[in-house]
């Protein structure tokens, strides 16, 4: 009989601990029955944000006409960028926050979405290879030299005049001898 009048005694006494309200000593703690208060949340927006270059090859990149590998944009801002290829070198690859922008060129430009972080442009130029020497100017054939028929270094005039030669020395011996 002590256990089931403890166990009821315990009960009762955490269901009337619970029912109590706390209260802190702080008044600006908004309770149900003092309401009101406020509270304020800031936060510092940059104006600009750092848009940087990262060059691979011969080559230089301007952003909305200043020429540089570092540039300040207005938050929000959509500026115009550039590339330009050195002489000798070709445009390969253009590249912002690690997407390709490749195929949105035009003449060379592309515009950036709106700015609201700092950003990369990584571009990459190739070196074009040398053009091939230009073909010599066709004369008309003036400054080619006649053809002679020459085969291994003699002229065949000269091989048949030899020939002729030989064989009349020939017969001059196998006359002579008879």
């Amino acid at each position: 009989m002590k256990k089931k009048i403890s166990a009821f005694l315990l009960c009762v006494s955490m269901i009337a601990a619970s029912s109590f309200t706390a209260f802190a000593d702080d008044p600006a703690v908004l309770t149900p029955d003092k309401p009101g208060g406020s509270a304020s949340v800031s936060t510092e927006v940059p104006a600009a944000h750092k848009i940087t270059v990262i060059i691979k090859g011969e080559g230089r990149i301007t952003l909305d006409g200043s020429e540089g590998m570092e540039f300040d944009a207005a938050r929000l801002s959509e500026p115009e960028a550039a590339v330009i290829p050195a002489d000798g070198w070709k445009l390969l690859k253009v590249e912002y926050n690690d997407e390709d922008v490749t195929s949105r060129l035009t003449d060379g430009k592309f515009k950036l979405p709106p700015v609201n972080k700092d950003g990369v442009i990584k571009v990459e130029f190739d070196e074009e290879p040398a053009p091939p020497p230009p073909p010599p100017p066709d004369d008309g054939g003036k400054d080619t030299p006649p053809s002679t028929g020459v085969v291994g270094g003699i002229s065949i005039g000269s091989a048949a005049l030899l020939t002729a030669f030989v064989l009349i020395k020939r017969r001059s011996r196998n006359s002579t001898e008879k």
